[in-house]
């Protein structure tokens, strides 16, 4: 546990991906925010799929079609404005009637697959 603690506290990592263990371990300092805790898991995660260290052309693609699934992600969730007219009207008509509604959960299991 001390050379993990070494690597955090030295050498100011965010993240670590262990691929001996398949873990991948994230500074307690980035779950203070989504943006960060999101931002060193998906630069790991690019890691362990890529096989490459840092500063490798490699892990810089496969970093950048991470970013491109995300934002694909993202982009393919926002409601066009007739949809939010719909639902707006909707909410108006009955509050309730999304209360109980689940999150999509598959989003992160399409982007990272079963690995």
């Amino acid at each position: 546990m001390k050379s993990i603690d070494f690597a955090f506290d030295r050498n100011q990592t965010l993240g670590l991906w262990q691929g001996d263990s398949g873990t991948i371990l994230i500074a307690r300092s980035q779950l203070r925010s989504l943006v960060a805790f999101t931002g060193a898991l998906l630069h790991e995660r690019a890691h362990a799929s890529s096989g490459r260290p840092d500063v490798d052309r490699e892990f810089e693609l496969e970093l950048t079609r991470y970013i491109g699934s995300l934002a694909e992600g993202l982009i393919q969730q926002q409601p066009s404005h007739k949809d939010m007219s719909e639902l707006f009207v909707t909410a108006q008509i009955n509050p309730e009637h999304n209360a109980g509604a689940k999150p999509n959960t598959g989003f992160f299991k399409s982007l990272f697959g079963n690995k």
